[in-house]
């Protein structure tokens, strides 16, 4: 039954992920007002600095990244949810092992789906390539969040035990981005 939820979760996941992909324009997402920062970068610990930035604030990344934070965040609250009230005593570990593969086998595999299409230009897979930095660093943020929506203290999933596999697939395709953008200049 666990199984079941969860391969029924991440299909309607890479769906989402799928339509927010398609839907985007890959350009850099910009900011005015505050609020939109906090509702888009601080809200998933993407930002690459504690000082708040000046508005209109241009993003390195492009609007799908914060779309697909927010669908990770429900994913990991749908799934701590419905693992609690099965009774399960490692939910952290099962919910990070969801985590991860919804990371890498539908999030980078889109991401490395899109990068392999042959009519990108330069800009936007240079623009793919940033989006998968900030959502490596957003790993962190994903790792802690399932903690929490666990009753996990975060301080309990540190180091080698609160990583995601993931985030080295995601660096590992940041390096396959940059070889296609190679590839496309020659």
């Amino acid at each position: 039954m666990r199984d079941k939820y969860h391969e029924l979760l991440l299909e309607e996941v890479r769906r989402q992920v799928n339509d927010s992909i398609a839907n985007n324009k890959l350009e850099q997402m910009v900011m005015r007002k505050e609020y939109e920062y906090s509702m888009n970068v601080l809200a998933f610990h993407i930002q690459s600095t504690d000082i708040m930035p000046a508005f209109p604030w241009i993003a390195p990344f492009s609007a799908s990244v914060p779309e697909i934070c927010r669908i990770v965040h429900i994913f990991i609250d749908s799934s701590g949810s419905f693992l609690k009230h099965t009774g399960h005593m490692d939910q952290y570990d099962l919910v990070r092992r969801y985590l991860d593969r919804l990371l890498t086998t539908v999030v980078n595999k889109v991401l490395l789906r899109l990068i392999g299409n042959p009519t990108l230009q330069v800009s936007h897979t240079m623009q793919v390539a940033a989006n998968m930095t900030v959502m490596e660093r957003a790993c962190a943020f994903f790792a802690e969040h399932a903690a929490k929506s666990c009753g996990t203290l975060s301080r309990l999933v540190d180091g080698a035990h609160g990583t995601l596999a993931a985030r080295n697939n995601l660096r590992q395709s940041q390096a396959g981005a940059y070889d296609a953008m190679l590839r496309i200049m020659n």
